[in-house]
């Protein structure tokens, strides 16, 4: 079985933001959990920086869900004819 054809194993979303721990003066951190506990701490210098790197993590159970049902539009034959296509699709298969 190849890397791609691995299924997808994660801790199911949704995904949200927890709280912000201080970790310096100059770093933050803040909590992404899901309902059965905590799923990891991102990390930023600031609290802007940290709340954008957590709505990137917490996105992804939604992203990985449309990039599944893209998957077999963007794998079309017709759709892999222009070069856009197929940069496109040979992307999409890559994070799948």
């Amino acid at each position: 079985m190849s890397a791609s054809e691995q299924p997808i194993v994660h801790t199911p979303g949704p995904w949200r933001q927890g709280g912000v721990k201080e970790l310096s003066p100059t770093g933050k951190c803040r909590e992404i959990v899901a309902d059965d506990g905590r799923i990891g701490l991102v990390y930023g210098t600031t609290d802007e920086d940290c709340k954008a790197n957590a709505r990137l993590v917490e996105a992804a159970p939604e992203m990985l869900y449309c990039l599944q049902r893209l998957s077999p539009v963007v794998n079309d034959y017709d759709f892999r004819c222009s070069p856009e296509g197929k940069v496109l699709s040979d992307r999409i298969n890559v994070l799948l």
